[in-house]
């Protein structure tokens, strides 16, 4: 038996394929356009795969932290920039005119700053899917998808530099009394605002 034809012990390994090297940051950067975007409905601008990618790559190169709290930071400023355009504007009115359509306009922003979110997290969910498989799931955090409920809950109803909760508390207990003495009033907003606490 000659040496020649003996293979020398160990096992043969399969090539590594080495992923190239991308900035974290530039990755993070992408994934906080596309949420924009999202939040901006031009879902049809978007790669889903692409967005996938950029966030399993993330978690592969070990900064899901950043993926993760990073999209939590863009999700507290965009609510953050529409509480201040869209609801303080309706609570200043509530405060000097308290009628029943003042409350229930507010009321329905409310509702539909909260359906938006709801389907906007519904995509970040889907996009973020390997995050909330690998990163959250060994870091035990909330789901993406709960991280941004809960967000909804810190930064616009439990504010309390806000008083949203206060606000709307009083608004809702509004239509309810105007119903009781004989009053139309939208109960699809109540609903819908109910639905939200």
């Amino acid at each position: 038996m000659s040496f020649a034809n003996k293979r020398p012990g160990g096992r043969i390994l399969p090539v590594r394929r080495l992923t190239p090297q991308v900035d974290p940051q530039k990755q993070f950067e992408k994934l906080a356009t596309a949420i924009g975007d999202i939040y901006g409905h031009k879902i049809s601008q978007l790669s889903y795969e692409e967005l996938y990618r950029t966030g399993y790559n993330l978690v592969l190169s070990k900064n899901g932290a950043l993926a993760y709290d990073g999209v939590k930071g863009v999700i507290e400023s965009h609510l953050d920039n529409c509480v201040h355009k869209d609801i303080l504007g309706h609570i200043s009115t509530l405060r000097t005119n308290p009628t029943l359509s003042n409350h229930e306009a507010f009321l329905w922003s409310l509702r539909v700053l909260w359906s938006e979110h709801v389907t906007t997290m519904l995509v970040i969910k889907d996009v973020l899917m390997y995050v909330d498989k690998v990163y959250v799931k060994d870091a035990q955090l909330p789901s993406v998808y709960d991280m941004g409920m809960y967000v909804f809950r810190d930064q616009v109803l439990l504010a309390s530099h806000k008083r949203i909760c206060i606000e709307v508390t009083k608004s809702v207990l509004s239509q309810i009394s105007s119903e009781r003495c004989g009053e139309q009033v939208n109960r699809s907003v109540l609903r819908g605002v109910v639905d939200m606490l």
